[in-house]
């Protein structure tokens, strides 16, 4: 079975983001995950 990286919010919570990561160090060299993980900092720091 594969991992899957999810990204999710709760509109409970102003600038909430919950990220599944998966289990796998290698997940930290795909630029695809970087990019999620940056843009949902971003989107959460943004105003």
């Amino acid at each position: 079975m594969n991992d899957y990286l999810i990204i999710w919010t709760n509109e409970q919570y102003r600038r909430m983001t919950n990220i599944g990561i998966g289990h796998s160090p290698d997940d930290f060299t795909n630029k695809d995950y970087i990019t999620l993980i940056t843009d949902a900092v971003n989107w959460a720091a943004s105003k």
